[in-house]
């Protein structure tokens, strides 16, 4: 089970985030921070690498805890460029 820092999705709710809906919403975060980072590249490529810095961070976040335990995605923790991310 996944849950969110604000809790437990609940569809009756409407606590609910679609994947469509969290990887776009990550890739315009990516998006942001490399073009701080990095203001001498092409938006393209820009949106690209942040397209796959996104799926990247989703998958590495929901594989390095155990399928049998319930945790909670954090986006900044997922997106973050320090520590184990």
């Amino acid at each position: 089970m996944i849950s969110l820092p604000d809790g437990k999705m609940k569809s009756r709710e409407g606590n609910v985030v679609d994947a469509d809906t969290l990887i776009e919403e990550l890739t315009n975060e990516c998006v942001t921070m490399l073009t701080e980072r990095h203001t001498d590249r092409d938006d393209n490529l820009v949106k690209k690498t942040a397209f796959q810095i996104a799926m990247g961070a989703i998958k590495f976040f929901i594989l390095k805890y155990d399928e049998k335990k319930d945790f909670i995605f954090d986006r900044k923790q997922s997106l973050s460029f320090d520590g184990e991310s």
